[in-house]
């Protein structure tokens, strides 16, 4: 007989569900019957391939299959950026609310909770659980749990701190769930007393793929003794599947040979047959996904530790540094993912943001890669294999831009000499004037004017020529790390 699934094992596959963008699931669907209408309305052959052989896998124990959603938030009248869903068991009476990681305009709001005490969205998630738990009957005997995976469990993790139905919220799994802000933790701190900091704390499980770098951004209020660390099998160099929630659920067997292929349910070709739930992917390996996670291991690896240490050096900046760093690293995303300039409150980076993560945030970002433990380690294990530039096709350009700054510092610095020269030449042509002639201080004050001009010009220059300095230092010891 198969052991049961798990509470904590729930909550990821539904979490997983939450990644597959099917949008017509009706009130009391059970999730077998949601997986079943999946291949009619969403590409389960590639795009959502993963999600969906973990969930057909899943749905197997009759414990999963029937769960019953409800309580769509678009339905309830909540912003674009609300993804969340209800679960109930008919079993065991337990009612799950799932929120799912960043949306489209939510990039924005992620920074935000690293330096505001609330965000938009966080209210939003609280708003759609209390609305849920006041639209069902209580009774005090349910099992209520909130979970959810990146900044879902960011989400779920504020609802268990700040819900009017918190005392009633048995357990929240945060899967890959960012930290908070200080502002946050020292409001919790105000107005709650210990006990019942501790005790809404208490409730809080971080459930972490080994090498995640999203659960150790922000301050961290989920006990250590609370945090799991599960096995993510990923290549060392695919970074974007460290965060990756299916990952956690996929074992990968290397085989010989190479090539890159997509095997597709009953197209006939290889060894991975009709509906077996494996991917071929480059470098001969094979990606199998299973309806169970990956075991925990002992604790968190080298790609977590190193973005840990430059969170926590960056949550130590003053707090407009920390906005701007914070706004212009998720301003990236906002534009590359989300397809937005802006959040969904409206808010972008802006030039002192910018600034702010050139000058505090690429030095962190530096400094704790060259001279940290940490740092070390991390570069021992991403580029001791092959070349990063294998794998990032934008890194060739990263190089040329640097150099094509270094030879903008050079030419600066011989225009500045130049200037020097100039401006030299003028403050001896100046005294030979007054020398020869008895009426020229007012020519000699007018020259002296331009010199002056022309050095503060030159010091404009120098001032130039060092922050490029410092942008090729930064950028050559990057280049150095992955080649």
């Amino acid at each position: 007989m198969a052991e049961r699934i798990s509470e904590a094992e729930t909550a990821m596959i539904l979490n997983t569900y939450m990644y597959t963008d099917y949008e017509d699931a009706e009130d009391g669907m059970t999730l077998s019957e949601i997986v079943e209408d999946m291949p009619e309305h969403i590409d389960v052959e590639e795009t959502y391939r993963p999600q969906y052989e973990i969930l057909k896998e899943a749905v197997k124990d009759p414990a999963i299959g029937n769960l019953t959603i409800s309580h769509d938030p678009h339905d309830m009248g909540f912003n674009e950026g609300t993804n969340a869903a209800t679960f109930t068991s008919p079993e065991s009476g337990t009612i799950y609310v799932v929120y799912r990681g960043t949306s489209d305009g939510e990039w924005m709001d992620n920074g935000a909770g690293l330096y505001e005490d609330e965000t938009t969205q966080q209210r939003q998630a609280v708003s759609y659980f209390d609305a849920v738990m006041g639209s069902v009957a209580l009774t005090g005997a349910e099992r209520i749990v909130v979970t959810g995976h990146s900044k879902g469990a960011n989400k779920a993790q504020y609802v268990t701190m700040e819900s009017a139905y918190a005392s009633y919220i048995d357990a929240c799994y945060s899967i890959d769930g960012q930290g908070h802000s200080k502002e946050a933790v020292n409001k919790w701190h105000d107005v709650m007393s210990t006990d019942e900091y501790e005790r809404q704390t208490g409730k809080m499980y971080g459930i972490n793929g080994e090498n995640d770098y999203v659960s150790v951004l922000g301050t961290c209020i989920i006990p250590a003794s609370h945090i799991f660390y599960v096995r993510t099998e990923a290549d060392p160099f695919d970074f974007a599947a460290y965060h990756d929630i299916t990952r956690m659920f996929a074992t990968v067997e290397e085989k010989p040979g190479g090539g890159s292929r997509f095997s597709s349910p009953g197209n006939g070709s290889g060894s991975s047959g009709p509906g077996d739930g494996s991917i071929e992917a480059g470098g001969g390996s094979r990606i199998t996904y299973h309806g169970r996670k990956n075991p925990y291991v002992f604790k968190r690896g080298n790609v977590a530790d190193y973005i840990s240490g430059v969170s926590d050096r960056i949550m130590n900046l003053s707090k407009d540094d920390l906005k701007g760093v914070a706004l212009s690293a998720m301003q990236i995303p906002e534009i590359a993912f989300g397809g937005r300039k802006s959040g969904l409150d409206g808010s972008v980076a802006g030039l002192k943001d910018i600034k702010a993560f050139g000058f505090s945030g690429i030095p962190v970002i530096a400094s704790v890669l060259s001279n940290t433990r940490e740092g070390q380690n991390f570069k021992d294990k991403a580029y001791a294999g092959e070349k990063m530039t294998a794998v990032f096709s934008g890194n060739d350009s990263i190089r040329i831009y640097y150099r094509l700054l270094q030879n903008e510092s050079e030419r600066l610095c011989e225009i500045a000499v130049k200037l020097k020269e100039i401006s030299e030449g003028l403050l001896q042509s100046a005294y030979r004037l007054s020398f020869y002639f008895d009426s020229v201080l007012i020519k000699e004050a007018h020259i002296k004017l331009y010199v002056g001009a022309l050095d503060t010009q030159q010091e404009m220059l120098k001032r130039r020529v060092k922050l490029l300095d410092r942008i090729v230092a930064i950028c050559t010891e990057f280049d150095s790390a992955v080649m």
